[in-house]
C-alpha cells in the first residue's frame, strides 16, 4: 500500500466570498452575541471586557502597539416596566416592526434568551429591510 493512500483525499474547493446581506447578518449576529455576554455578566455581578490592540506613539514619537479596552456600550436601559433592549447595526436602531424600537424584557437575566430568539431571526432573514434601511439611512446623510 503506497503513502499518498493512506490520505483522505478531495477536490480543491476554494471559499467564495460572501454576499454583502450574508456579511450583514454576520456582523449583526456577531454584536448580538457580544450584548449577551455584556448582559449575562452584567445579571451576575461581573465586568465584561474585551480587549483590542491599537497603535500609540510614547513620548520619544516611536509606535508601538498596546492591548486596550474595547468600549462596549449595552444596547437596553431600565425602564419603569423592567429594561428595554433596542437592536442596532452601526449607530442605528433597527425598526423591529411597525414603528416599534424596542424589545421589553422583564430583567437584565432574561436578555440573553430573547438576544437569541432575535439571532434566530436574524439568521432565518427576518431583520434585512430594517438592516437595509439603516444603510440607506446612513447612505442619505
Amino acid at each position: 500500500m503506497s503513502i499518498m493512500a493512506k490520505l483522505n483525499l478531495t477536490q480543491l474547493k476554494r471559499p467564495t466570498s460572501k454576499s454583502p446581506l450574508e456579511k450583514r447578518r454576520d456582523n449583526l449576529i456577531q454584536k448580538l452575541e457580544e450584548q449577551s455576554k455584556l448582559a449575562e455578566h452584567e445579571a451576575k455581578g461581573t465586568k465584561y471586557s474585551v480587549t483590542k490592540n491599537v497603535w500609540t506613539r510614547d513620548d520619544a514619537g516611536n509606535k508601538t502597539r498596546i492591548t486596550r479596552d474595547k468600549l462596549i456600550r449595552p444596547w437596553y436601559f431600565a425602564d419603569g416596566q423592567g429594561v428595554s433592549l433596542t437592536i442596532r447595526y452601526g449607530a442605528r436602531v433597527l425598526d423591529l416592526g411597525k414603528g416599534r424600537k424596542a424589545v421589553s424584557v422583564p430583567a437584565v437575566s432574561a436578555i440573553p434568551e430573547v438576544i437569541a430568539t432575535v439571532i434566530t431571526a436574524v439568521k432565518a432573514g427576518e431583520l434585512d429591510a430594517a438592516m437595509d434601511a439603516a444603510v440607506q439611512a446612513g447612505k442619505a446623510k
